[in-house]
């Protein structure tokens, strides 16, 4: 009831929350304004299956259970890595060639 009358609350679906911030939830810790906190994130696995690679008969079982059960990691590589927080990339110049240095030396300090 709101002013004498029946009043109904819907929510907006169009609004997507957003991530909460680490200072935003300790002050509503400090100031009682929450109870509780919890939260809940789907993560779909991106798994890529390659298939069984060609071991050596002579070779250790473990080390064939280690290689065969990670061989996520030691697959061939079959695209670039996702996109990291920080990529990094050498910028090229049409025409230009690649440094050609006679190595040398560095002092220690």
């Amino acid at each position: 009831m709101y002013d004498g009358k029946f009043t109904t609350l819907q929510g907006e679906n169009d609004i997507i929350p957003g991530r909460a911030h680490l200072h935003h939830i300790r002050r509503m810790l400090n100031t009682d304004v929450i109870a509780e906190i919890f939260t809940m994130q789907l993560i779909e696995p991106n798994y890529v299956q390659f298939p069984l690679l060609e071991l050596p008969t002579d070779m250790e079982p473990e080390l064939a259970l280690l290689l065969h059960s990670y061989s996520v990691v030691f697959g061939t590589p079959t695209s670039l890595p996702p996109p990291r927080a920080h990529d990094h990339s050498i910028p090229l110049v049409d025409g230009y060639q690649p440094v050609k240095v006679k190595p040398y030396r560095y002092p220690h300090n």
